[in-house]
């Protein structure tokens, strides 16, 4: 790889990290907004953020039984495969 496409992908990689953290920062600044107006108890925010805590730890671990990990884990590029023989007599 020439150093002109490694400056491309280098590129292309930092300007969708850069959207992909503007993106989490205004989603968490949306979330920490609509937090602050709810008046809670500091014993129910901890509640909160437990419960929180747990559906997301929930989600994680349906969305990981649900995909085909098993699946990915069979190497399939690059592997050589046994080239198929005729069937019949031998040719020797």
């Amino acid at each position: 790889m020439d150093i002109a496409q490694f400056f491309d992908r280098t590129v292309k990689f930092l300007v969708k990290a850069v959207f992909v953290l503007m993106g989490v920062c205004l989603e968490l600044q949306i979330v920490a907004c609509w937090l602050s107006r709810i008046r809670l108890s500091t014993g129910e925010y901890i509640e909160f953020l437990l419960v929180l805590g747990a559906v997301s730890v929930i989600a994680y671990f349906i969305r990981k039984r649900r995909s085909l990990s098993k699946d990915r884990n069979v190497p399939r590029h690059g592997v050589e495969r046994t080239p198929l023989m005729p069937r019949g007599r031998s040719r020797t």
